[in-house]
This record gives structure tokens, C-alpha cells and sequence, in this order.
């Protein structure tokens, strides 16, 4: 999620923003925008208990609609998604 990146660069703990990312995810593996309308993945968002945080149930909802894997290393979504990698 770029906004999540975006988020994350403000913060200091990523040091590139969301468009060089992109570009190098793209270039690399081939990564593309998810042509799922938000509202699918909202509405997937909301059986996600296990967290309060919005961008997680957004992501982990994102990959579910649409039947693919997670890149993270986030312990927590490992522990409640099995498409998580890394």
C-alpha cells in the first residue's frame, strides 16, 4: 500500500517514498496496482478482527480479495494470514 509507504517515509523509517518503491517493485518483481475496487477490499477489511490497525486489515484484505500472498515480516500477520511470505 503506497500510502502506508508514504506514512512511513515521514516517519524516518523508510528513506525512499512511495513512487521509488513502486518503480523499483515494479522492475524488479513485476509488481503492479491491484485492480480491485476499495470497496471489495473494505468490505473484506471488515472480518479482520485480529487487529486495529487499518492498514494492516487493508493489506492482509487486499491479498485476500485477491487470492495472492503478502510480502512481510510482520510477526502478527503472519500469525493470523497464511498467505504471509518472508
Amino acid at each position: 500500500m503506497l500510502l502506508e509507504i508514504q506514512f512511513l517515509q515521514e516517519i524516518g523509517r523508510l528513506n525512499v517514498g512511495p513512487d521509488q518503491w513502486f518503480d523499483i517493485l515494479k522492475r524488479d518483481f513485476d509488481v503492479r496496482i491491484c485492480p480491485i475496487p476499495v470497496q471489495r477490499i473494505i468490505l473484506e477489511a471488515f472480518k479482520l478482527s485480529w487487529t486495529r490497525d487499518p492498514f494492516d486489515r487493508i493489506i492482509v484484505a487486499q491479498a485476500i480479495a485477491g487470492e495472492g500472498k503478502l510480502i512481510t515480516k510482520d510477526g502478527r500477520i503472519h500469525e493470523n494470514f497464511a498467505g504471509a511470505l518472508w
